[in-house]
């Protein structure tokens, strides 16, 4: 038997504002699990929006979404809260990382909330093993882990820490948002190489927003929002 795809998306629709008349509609989408994607669109064309349908940030208006064969609209808001956070490490665009808070103490927040994943993490060893080891497969300089507050990181630096944070525990699927707008050529190249080589080390599904094509040959897949929407979308 065929195992369950990571994300299934069948007619569903949202609307941030209804009056306005922006509309991401998307009739059916499949994302197998170990699938690496790029999701490429012009802005506006609800990237954004259908990242947040699939973490379950908002549920569709119509239709339905379903997480590793969860449909998420069946799950209240504290239980989604809960599912993305054994199931789904989240990149985001800026990071969201705790400012006051030490770099390894960052990677391990997520596990607070999330019984099974912190089970994983601690298979291989203690939970702070765990987030310095994937750390220093970063890059980033261990004297600094446990006194160093991420404000006072570098961009590139940050963007390690919330990658990290997304891997720590074997997350079935990760999704990030445009997570090298903010990098030199370079730097998105170590970044992306960092980001598969830890997903292909688990097993993890990747979808990966961003406008930037020239990223293509790095993955299974290209999705463009123009092919997969059936009306007017907008980008949250």
């Amino acid at each position: 038997m065929d195992a369950q795809p990571a994300i299934l998306i069948q007619h569903a629709s949202f609307a941030w504002n209804k009056q306005a008349g922006y509309r991401l509609a998307i009739d059916a989408l499949t994302i197998q699990q170990g699938e690496r994607v790029l999701l490429t669109g012009r802005s506006g064309s609800g990237k954004s929006t259908l990242l947040s349908l699939i973490c379950g940030a908002n549920l569709p208006q119509s239709g339905q979404v379903e997480i590793l064969g969860q449909n998420l609209s069946q799950l209240s808001i504290s239980e989604r809260d809960h599912f993305r956070a054994e199931h789904i490490g989240v990149v985001f665009q800026m990071f969201n990382l705790i400012p006051y808070m030490s770099i390894v103490d960052n990677v391990l927040l997520p596990l607070s909330f999330a019984h099974e994943r912190k089970k994983r993490a601690s298979q291989s060893g203690s939970l702070q093993a765990k987030a310095e080891h994937l750390l220093i497969s970063m890059g980033l300089e261990p004297s600094a882990f446990h006194t160093q507050s991420v404000a006072e990181l570098s961009v590139g630096q940050q963007q390690r820490v919330a990658l990290a944070r997304a891997l720590i525990g074997a997350q079935q699927i990760i999704i990030a948002d445009e997570p090298t707008s903010a990098l030199d050529p370079d730097r998105q190249e170590q970044f992306l190489d960092l980001m598969m080589t830890q997903a292909k080390a688990e097993g993890t599904t990747l979808l990966i927003a961003s406008h930037d094509r020239h990223l293509s040959s790095r993955f299974d897949r290209v999705l463009d929002m123009s092919e997969i929407t059936s009306a007017n979308a907008e980008d949250a």
